[in-house]
């Protein structure tokens, strides 16, 4: 699964033994009998850290290498 490659950055950083394992997060999201189980802090807080680092990783290796390259061939700003 992709979020096990986040797991040496999670390590690396100290929080890796706090975080839930990823297959107990997507079992909690798939199988939850009782809404509480959702809100729990465990649970709340793996998935905010998942979720953070997924689009941190996203906006690293897609947004910013077009926005660098938007300034390098100095495309002028649109206006309305």
């Amino acid at each position: 699964m992709i979020l096990n490659l986040f797991q040496p950055i999670f390590d690396f950083l100290g929080i890796g033994s706090f975080l839930l394992p990823p297959q107990t997060l997507t079992s909690y999201f798939a199988t939850f009998d009782n809404w509480w189980e959702l809100l729990s802090p465990g649970v709340l807080i793996s998935w905010l850290i998942y979720f953070m680092t997924a689009y941190g990783v996203i906006f690293v290796l897609f947004i910013m290498p077009f926005r660098f390259f938007k300034k390098m061939l100095r495309v002028p700003k649109r206006r309305g």
